[in-house]
């Protein structure tokens, strides 16, 4: 919301991160967006780098997104990776980045917020625990407050709700 009001021509993509299946369909919806032009002039520099087309169109729409929102053709942007906790796709291995962190673009058009419920991926992938932010799961009671202003009028019993905010590991973002 407040990239909203600070920058209101922001477009903003939510890029699921738990599987890289689901990364892959993130970016799939993404690439609707890519302006035809965009995409035959990527499509043709493609071609002339390698030769030949790539045998994988998934892998093209990947490196797709990520040269348009690195590009100065794109929006400004916000991308919401969400659940990237999967070390093999987010660490970087002995032969250099890892599977999905090599189409994360850089952040020089838009805004990237990477929720990971591991710090060593959080670390690697903004370059230093300087840039992380450390969200605290609530106490039991505190969940209990929260579904409470959140849906004042939901008549699901305390203890229904007390099972569901530890099913949801008591976080906050989870829980709204």
């Amino acid at each position: 919301y407040r990239v909203r009001e600070r920058q209101p021509p922001t477009a903003m993509f939510w890029v699921y991160a738990a599987s890289e299946a689901q990364f892959r369909d993130s970016y799939l919806s993404i690439s609707d967006v890519v302006p035809k032009d965009f995409r035959k002039s990527f499509d043709e520099k493609q071609r002339l780098r390698s030769g030949i087309k790539s045998s994988d169109p998934s892998t093209e729409i990947l490196s797709l997104v990520k040269a348009w929102l690195q590009s100065e053709e794109s929006c400004q942007w916000l991308i919401i990776l969400d659940n990237a906790d999967d070390p093999e796709n987010f660490l970087k291995s002995g032969s250099g980045k890892a599977t999905m962190q090599r189409y994360l673009p850089h952040p020089n058009r838009g805004l990237l917020l990477i929720t990971t419920r591991r710090k060593d991926i959080a670390v690697s992938l903004v370059g230093g625990e300087d840039c992380t932010i450390h969200i605290e799961s609530l106490t039991p009671d505190e969940a209990v407050n929260l579904f409470s202003k959140l849906l004042p009028n939901d008549p699901a019993s305390e203890q229904t709700i007390r099972k569901l905010s530890e099913a949801l590991e008591y976080l906050p973002l989870a829980i709204k």
